[in-house]
């Protein structure tokens, strides 16, 4: 903090500026310097969210050899890039590059992975941190589910199915993608009527209707947070009609039409009428640059690369397509 005074204008300003400087001399004489002081720190590692980017932090620490928890809310792992069909400049298979990780990641003994997890809690300090994370139930056995399917063929119920964006629908009790990891089945008990149809078809009895939520604490020394982004909510912009025309979609759900294994098992189609379109608009920049106040005033960076990858994915299948 400076004090200005101006000798000319302030009557003893001579002896004022004195007294500041006099001040200012005996604190800088007080001060002494922090001390050093060392703590242990735990060597562990808690990973908050397991899509590539989390996943790649798990495998670098691990074969360090460091004790690492990687905890992820949907109860697999992947993330985004799993939902993607290639990836640019090269054009290689996504789930190529992160299906193998995916699998390193659960059977590294130095990783102990919590998937359908949150963490609820964090105390301590650097170096020596305690979270407490919740496990939700799968309803389902990990343990003893062999992953057979023979209930996902006999449930009654189909509901929204959040890996394909709305693209696809999905059975109460569901793996999120056939190359999940893990490869466990989970219930969704906010559509399940619990009919026991399941329960009765499981060859190894691993349903668990009554299973509860599980609570457990770690000890780690540091933290990663790697919790990935959501794709920007088009609806907000009305003039594209997002929402309300069903043959508007967003990129993510391009990228499930046009995945092997996705919505339409690789060939696009028109929401509405399911048949192969012949013309495309990508429009771009859509929540970018925006100056209105329902977007961000800066550039996303990613939306003209991704838009000339589909778009170039989209040319190989279809070639005589307007885009």
């Amino acid at each position: 903090h400076c004090t200005w005074v101006t000798m000319n204008d302030v009557p003893g300003a001579t002896r004022i500026a004195k007294d500041h400087i006099r001040m200012a001399v005996a604190k800088a004489g007080a001060l002494k310097p922090l001390e050093i002081t060392t703590v242990k720190v735990e060597p562990a590692t808690l990973v908050v969210g397991a899509g590539i980017a989390g996943i790649n932090a798990a495998l670098d620490l691990a074969n360090s050899g460091y004790k690492v928890y990687l905890v992820e809310k949907s109860p697999t792992v992947g993330g985004h890039m799993a939902q993607l069909d290639k990836t640019f400049p090269t054009m290689d298979c996504s789930s190529c590059i992160t299906t193998p990780k995916m699998s390193e990641v659960a059977r590294n003994p130095n990783i102990e992975l919590m998937t359908y997890s949150e963490v609820v809690s964090l105390d301590g300090y650097v170096g020596n941190f305690q979270a407490r994370i919740v496990k939700y139930p799968h309803y389902i056995d990990q343990n003893s589910c062999t992953g057979c399917g023979h209930c996902v063929d006999i449930c009654p119920v189909e509901c929204g199915n959040e890996f394909e964006l709305g693209m696809k629908p999905r059975k109460a009790i569901y793996i999120s993608f056939p190359q999940a990891v893990p490869g466990e089945y989970t219930i969704d008990m906010n559509h399940c009527i619990r009919c026991g149809i399941c329960l009765e078809a499981c060859p190894t009895d691993s349903v668990r209707y009554d299973d509860k939520p599980e609570y457990v604490e770690v000890k780690v020394g540091t933290i990663i947070i790697a919790t990935g982004y959501d794709p920007y909510d088009a609806k907000r912009m009305q003039q594209y009609g997002f929402g309300r025309h069903k043959n508007v979609i967003n990129a993510l759900q391009m990228e499930r039409l046009l995945s092997s294994y996705g919505a339409t098992e690789g060939k696009v189609k028109r929401p509405s009428d399911l048949k192969e379109p012949e013309s495309i608009v990508w429009v771009q920049c859509v929540g970018s640059r925006d100056f209105t106040g329902r977007g961000r005033k800066y550039c996303s960076r990613v939306c003209c690369m991704y838009a000339t990858k589909q778009a170039r994915s989209y040319k190989e299948k279809h070639p005589n397509a307007k885009l």
